[in-house]
C-alpha cells in the first residue's frame, strides 16, 4: 500500500510555493521600478525624491495614506486594479501640489485626470485598462506640504 507525501514533505511543492513568493515580490518591485522611471520621465531631474506606494487594499476595500512631501517630492500610489473598476478618490493637502492620475501601458504613460494646483479634490475614476494605475502628487514649492489620501473601491 502506497502513501501519500504530505505537502511539506513533498520539495516540488515547498519550491512551487517559494517561486510563487519571489515572483510576487519581483511583480511588487517591477511595478515600483515602472513607476519611477515614468516619473523621471515625466517630471525630469527638477525633483529630489519621490515616494512610490503599492496600494494595499483592507478589507473593506479602503486605501488610506498621510504623509509630509518635502521641497520637490513626489507621493505616487500605484495598483493594478481589474477591468472596469471603479475607484473613488480623495485628497486634502496642507498647500496646493499638482495632482494626477495616470496609466502606464507599455513606456506610454496616458493621464486619466491632471489638476495644476490644487490643495484638495474628490472624484470617481474608472479605468478600462488593466496595467498599473497611480495618483500622484507633485510638490514643487520650497517648503513641506502634509497631504493625505483615500481610494476606496
Amino acid at each position: 500500500m502506497a502513501t501519500r507525501a504530505t505537502d511539506a514533505m513533498n520539495p516540488r511543492k515547498a519550491d512551487l510555493a517559494a517561486a510563487k513568493i519571489k515572483l510576487s515580490e519581483l511583480q511588487a518591485h517591477s511595478m515600483k521600478t515602472l513607476a519611477l522611471l515614468c516619473l523621471a520621465a515625466v517630471t525630469g531631474p527638477v525633483l529630489a525624491a519621490a515616494q512610490v506606494l503599492d496600494i494595499a487594499w483592507t478589507p473593506e476595500g479602503r486605501f488610506a495614506h498621510a504623509t509630509t512631501l518635502a521641497a520637490k517630492e513626489v507621493l505616487e500610489v500605484c495598483g493594478k486594479l481589474p477591468l472596469r473598476s471603479h475607484i473613488q478618490w480623495s485628497f486634502e493637502a496642507s498647500a496646493p501640489l499638482a495632482f494626477n492620475i495616470h496609466v502606464h501601458q507599455g513606456k506610454k504613460v496616458v493621464y486619466a485626470a491632471r489638476l495644476e494646483q490644487a490643495d484638495r479634490a474628490q472624484g470617481r475614476q474608472r479605468f478600462d485598462a488593466e496595467p498599473a494605475h497611480c495618483w500622484m502628487w507633485t510638490n514643487a514649492g520650497a517648503a513641506g506640504v502634509k497631504v493625505e489620501v483615500e481610494l476606496r473601491r
